[in-house]
């Protein structure tokens, strides 16, 4: 299984402060726009179920596994008419462009897919989006060593489809996101703190340096709510691994759940 999510990117910069999706509420509304069963029973045929927030699946530990089923049943829903509305709450009640970027990473080749069902849900709230699709060796370079710390770089300004992979401490791969000593910045970087990025790494200490299962649970639970109240991600489905193999040369095996990686 692997997590499928939309992520923004650079809203820390002073550029971005007059963007759209600078306002919670807009990316609130492009969650609720998306109608997330219709994706899993028409694009994926059926391959694909509700997630779970950032990062975290059942097989998580240090975390209230039911909490957050509950709260994805109660807030990962569709609810068009309740996007519009908050669109209009934060003035873009006439829509307002982005740029979507968009690749397939190996073992999800059905990305592209998703990427142009989650697009024609946002366009249908009025919103103008440029989806870009560019091949996995144009996009790794963005993504996957430090730096793009100015604007202008990686995909600063714009949102894209993502995965996460399922490690069994899910706070873990926050980091990768959400510290500010991470890869993708997304709370900004050491020379653009914001609050969020500050909070961030506090829980995140607190999370990894605890040893009283109990309370590492509630550091975790604490970051993985601040994320969610935020919706600088937006979790769109969980869906699975590919590969094409030869059965009489490999043989069955049994996957590890949450991780599409082959190499695992």
């Amino acid at each position: 299984a692997i997590l499928l999510i939309a992520q923004f990117w650079g809203l820390y910069f002073d550029e971005a402060q007059d963007m759209a999706v600078q306002d919670v509420r807009v990316r609130q509304a492009l969650s609720l726009a998306v109608d997330r069963e219709a994706i899993i029973d028409f694009t994926l045929n059926g391959y694909a179920k509700q997630p779970m927030p950032f990062a975290s699946f059942p097989t998580s530990v240090d975390m209230d596994i039911p909490r957050w089923q509950k709260w994805s049943q109660e807030t990962l829903v569709y609810d068009p008419e309740r996007a519009k509305q908050l669109l209009k709450e934060a003035g873009y009640e006439n829509g307002f462009d982005i740029t979507f970027w968009s690749t397939n990473f190996s073992g999800t080749p059905y990305m592209n897919s998703v990427s142009e069902a989650v697009t024609g849900f946002w366009e249908e709230i009025g919103v103008n989006v440029d989806l870009k699709v560019v091949e996995y060796g144009v996009w790794s370079p963005w993504t996957k060593r430090k730096g793009h710390q100015n604007w202008g770089e990686g995909m600063n300004g714009a949102a894209s489809i993502y995965r996460n992979a399922g490690r069994p401490l899910a706070i873990a791969r926050y980091h990768t996101t959400f510290h500010p000593e991470g890869n993708h910045y997304v709370y900004g970087d050491t020379d653009h703190m914001t609050p969020e990025g500050e909070e961030f790494a506090r829980l995140y200490d607190l999370a990894g340096g605890e040893l009283d299962p109990a309370k590492r649970q509630e550091y975790t639970d604490a970051a993985i709510q601040m994320v969610a109240d935020t919706w600088i991600t937006i979790p769109i489905l969980e869906g699975v691994g590919l590969f094409v193999t030869d059965p009489a040369r490999v043989g069955f095996w049994e996957p590890i759940y949450g991780r599409a990686e082959l190499g695992d």
